[in-house]
């Protein structure tokens, strides 16, 4: 039941799991590069002074390093609200994902802090406008069953957010999209066929009729003067759609009254906008209760206020269509006309107003008026879908005026361009099956940025986007292929924080700890350093031969700042290189694009000579097929190359390869640094016994601070390898359960698409012929002239042989007096 507190919220982490891995991901980028040994020590003794300082800054780096490891920080209600802050940024801007990864964390690990507390209801908002529904349903519930002080505080907005999950909202742009209201004649044929020919309700979301019905109770609950206006008019529009007008207008006059003037003045707060668009709403539901003057007078009103505001100057232009369109309806074409007249040019809804404005201007007999309007939308919007049926009406409108030579040319003019179109397309896929394979070859060829126009031409664009298969298979193949490049994104995301976490010196994955470990390192190297003259100062008092216990030492110390097998070359040098090769890699994809690029070339090609050609279509349209699967191995096999190479690059960056082979040149120099301290111990004096002991002493507590520093690196990074299992187990599942999709939507898609695209010869072949109905009605309406001619000039015989009848019964009449 979705009003019960949410167990699942858990189980659903898995569709944001990875997300948690972002702090990962952040880590890894900033995490510093380990640092290469910058020169040689020990060419020659040198003053005890200076070691003592070089031991003395080494032993504060191993310090504070071991007492970094230690340290837990816990975050600060400061630096949750500050965190929480960023997640409602996110949000405000339309980064509905990244908020979301904020507010779950923030309820996983903070879930009694006042952040936390507020992130259930903020996480809810988040997953409403991902389009997760049912998951933003059951978490508003979560923060309806919370009694605690600081969720009581949100209990108003979650209840309003659920209305709004009852009827779920049309997308951004849905009222600029022009519908069956704008078409009369197609309106006309559908309700002859006894089609439905208005918009229904809007979707139903996850909260059914009985959770609606619980969530009055709990908006009742409240007293009228105490609702926030999220909630009135969440609410109102819930009634409205229930199609209780009375009660919709009655709530949402609590959020915008039509007689307070702010309300339509400046609208950049978003609780003026709420107002704004209460009040409009409150204007349909009164239209929808049959009082039509109340709601022209407050349309009138709303579309009168002086609004600057983007989103209010689209309500107020709202206002302006409904307003006139009730004038058009009762039969108002002047006044209808000058509200249309207020739509300007720069408005999303200017096509529209023109189109209707149009169709007033027939029905107030102003022909000329129409015709122009009619050819200013054809200039506005030349590709539009309902470019057709403007061309039609301007032919019958030129009829009307009976600018019959005009109408016949219009008429012919749109018989031979459909005619052409349908042509070029028949034969091109004339068998299904052929259609089929084609199609499933163009959408296995990156499908996430699948068109249209990829396999019609452009003049045939328009009208396919009016054959309402077509777009919405358009639609799902780039979702399908988009999803595909996400899992395959998020894989190679997660390799990448595989392969990190996987590192022997995971604190590099921290800044703070991997900036000590850096630090260890460099002061480990200073220690050797100290070793190495210690022990030259001391066979330099033995008498020993200095020459040869240089080199070894700097062959020893060489041994550690390069290993055998690393050929000479520093990490620094090979990570360029692996980046060197990643540029050839991303070079050798682009010209995979160029050779999808030459084969949509030659396509285009045989299809603008195909009459010129004796190449066998069916063997042409299988050959292209092969060529574009033969490209999409190339680009799926450098696609795996270059993330190998990522893989690879980030394994060196943060795993050393020579690491145990480093460790064991350490301990070879420190054991045999020991050994020759040992034979020369009694020539040296009491200071540098002491300082060696000392250095020996930090290098096993550099050590013990490299241990202490991974445990700390290990303690973090607990929850997020725990993470990173699951996810990777969701992510193989996922993509298991994608493959089998992508291959039964790529079959649905090129079947609807072939299915589609002779439902585009079939509408092209309609326009001609209502193109040739068109001239028929040219002919009929120049008989008709002519018919009418001829009855006048017979009435006019038929009054002339009347006359000299009379004239000569007159005349006769007065021949017999």
């Amino acid at each position: 039941m979705i009003l019960r507190p949410s167990r699942g919220l858990r189980a659903r982490r898995s569709v944001f799991g990875r997300a948690l891995s972002w702090v990962v991901v952040l880590a890894v980028v900033a995490a510093p590069v380990v640092p290469e040994a910058e020169g040689r020590v020990g060419r020659r003794p040198v003053q005890l002074d200076r070691l003592v300082g070089d031991l003395r800054e080494a032993e504060r780096a191993i310090v504070d390093a071991g007492r970094a490891a230690g340290v837990t920080v816990e975050p600060t209600p400061e630096q949750l609200a500050k965190r929480l802050v960023d997640g409602e940024y996110a949000l405000a801007v339309g980064d509905a994902e990244a908020a979301a990864i904020i507010f779950l964390d923030l309820i996983e690990h903070h879930p009694d802090t006042p952040a936390g507390i507020q992130a259930v209801y903020d996480l809810g908002r988040a997953l409403a406008q991902l389009g997760m529904t049912r998951w933003a349903a059951e978490v508003f519930s979560r923060n309806l069953a919370d009694g605690r002080p600081r969720a009581r505080m949100f209990h108003q907005r979650s209840v309003a957010a659920l209305f709004d999950l009852r009827y779920l909202r049309r997308p951004p742009g849905f009222a600029r999209q022009p519908g069956l209201s704008a078409t009369p004649e197609a309106r006309a044929r559908l309700a002859s066929l006894g089609l439905a020919t208005a918009h229904g309700a809007p979707p139903e979301g996850p909260v059914g009729p009985a959770d609606a019905g619980r969530l009055e109770k709990w908006a009742t609950s409240f007293a009228p003067e105490n609702r926030i206006p999220e909630l009135a008019y969440a609410y109102g529009r819930y009634l409205y759609f229930e199609g209780r007008f009375a009660e919709a207008a009655d709530e949402l006059d609590r959020v915008g009254r039509p007689d307070v003037d702010s309300a339509l003045a400046e609208f950049s707060d978003s609780g003026e906008m709420l107002r704004l668009a209460a009040a409009y709403f409150a204007a349909a539901a009164l239209l929808g209760d049959g009082r039509d003057d109340e709601a022209l007078e407050r349309f009138a009103r709303i579309a009168g206020g002086r609004v600057t505001h983007p989103r209010g100057r689209r309500i107020t232009e709202l206002s302006w269509m409904a307003v006139a369109r009730i004038h058009h309806d009762a039969g108002r074409y002047a006044e209808a006309e000058a509200a249309y007249r207020h739509i300007g040019r720069d408005s999303p809804f200017f096509a529209e107003a023109l189109y209707e404005l149009a169709w007033t201007y027939l029905r107030g007999g102003r022909f000329d008026e129409a015709e122009r309007a009619l050819d200013l939308l054809l200039l506005h919007q030349p590709d539009s879908p309902l470019a057709a049926e403007i061309r039609q009406l301007r032919g019958k409108v030129k009829i009307q005026r009976k600018d019959y030579p005009g109408a016949e040319e219009e008429f012919l003019a749109m018989r031979r361009t459909f005619d052409e179109l349908a042509g070029k397309l028949e034969g091109r896929l004339a068998q299904t099956e052929e259609a089929t394979i084609y199609f499933a070859a163009l959408l296995g060829d990156d499908m996430a940025h699948f068109t249209l126009d990829r396999v019609l031409p452009a003049g045939a664009l328009p009208v396919a986007h009016g054959v309402g298969r077509l777009p919405q298979a358009e639609r799902v193949a780039r979702a399908a292929g988009e999803l595909g490049e996400e899992i395959r994104r998020t894989r190679e995301m997660l390799a990448r924080m595989e392969e990190a976490v996987r590192a022997r010196e995971r604190a590099r994955l921290f800044t703070d700890l991997g900036a000590h470990l850096s630090a260890v390192d460099v002061a480990e190297r200073d220690v050797f350093g100290v070793l190495a003259n210690l022990l030259l100062r001391v066979g330099a008092r033995a008498g020993a031969d200095i020459p040869s216990m240089t080199v070894e030492v700097e062959r020893r110390l060489e041994a550690i700042d390069h290993p055998p097998g690393s050929r000479g070359r520093t990490r620094r040098e090979v990570l360029e290189r692996l980046q060197a090769m990643g540029r050839r890699v991303h070079h050798l994809r682009q010209q995979i694009q160029a050779y999808r690029a030459q084969a949509v070339a030659a396509e285009r090609y045989y299809e603008n000579t195909r009459r010129n050609q004796k190449i066998d279509h069916e063997g042409f349209l299988k050959q292209a097929a092969d060529v574009r699967a033969r490209i999409v191995e190339l680009d799926e096999q450098a696609q795996a190359i270059e993330a190998r190479l990522v893989r690879v690059e980030t394994r060196l960056r943060y795993d050393d390869p020579l690491f145990e082979v480093r460790a064991a040149a350490k301990a070879a120099f420190r054991d045999w640094a020991q050994a020759v301290f040992a034979r020369l111990a009694a020539k040296a004096d009491p200071e540098t016994k002491a300082l060696w002991n000392r250095a020996i002493g930090l290098v096993a507590a550099a050590e013990a601070s490299r241990q202490a520093l991974d445990r700390a690196a290990a303690v973090r990074l607990k929850f997020a390898m725990r993470v990173l299992a699951e996810e990777r187990a969701n992510l193989d599942a996922y993509l298991a359960e994608f493959e089998k999709l992508q291959a039964r939507t790529k079959d649905t898609v090129s079947t609807v698409l072939a299915a589609g695209y002779r439902d585009v010869v079939r509408e092209l072949r309609t326009l001609v012929l209502r193109s040739e109905v068109g001239l028929l009605d040219v002919a009929w309406a120049m008989k008709e002239m002519e018919q009418k001619a001829v009855e006048r000039l017979e009435q006019e015989r038929t009054r002339n042989l009347q006359e000299l009848d009379r004239l000569l019964e007159a005349g006769l009449e007065e021949l017999e007096r």
